[in-house]
């Protein structure tokens, strides 16, 4: 078993400052034939409350960095299964990795300006969510 951190930078460059739900942003890969790998759901056995640091609110002109922790772990002789965590409490599960080329890439999708939240103070509905769907350039990522 080995942790992994992924990670990626989101900079503000419009006038109007946006929140990003951080947890939301799911890895993506690709193995040496570009076949897609993606996220299919979530297991959880927490919930919980999100945090301000989740929901950054970027100013126009400034970023935000943002890392996953995940680990790679033995399926079988043969695969390497990767779990990481997300979405406040949650895990997800990719399997049959094997030694090889990959590439990575995150992907974020939302509809809504607002959310309703559990945050400190209950659930509250929160705003200035960026709307839209984004795709990170791909990394390349080398198993052996």
């Amino acid at each position: 078993e080995i942790s992994v951190q992924f990670g990626f930078c989101i900079t503000n460059q419009s006038l109007t400052p946006y929140r990003f739900e951080l947890q939301r942003f799911l890895p993506e890969f690709q193995n040496s034939r570009r076949y897609l790998i993606k996220i299919k759901g979530f297991n959880r056995n927490v919930f919980l409350i999100a945090q301000d640091e989740d929901i950054p609110l970027i100013e126009s002109g400034n970023s935000c960095k943002f890392l996953i922790d995940a680990k790679f772990s033995w399926y079988n002789r043969d695969y390497l299964h990767l779990t990481g965590y997300a979405v406040y409490g949650g895990l997800w599960d990719l399997y049959k990795f094997s030694p090889g080329r990959y590439r990575v890439r995150f992907a974020y999708k939302n509809q809504l300006s607002k959310h309703q939240m559990l945050l400190n103070q209950g659930w509250t509905e929160v705003d200035n969510f960026w709307i839209g769907n984004v795709e990170t350039p791909f990394v390349n990522l080398r198993l052996r």
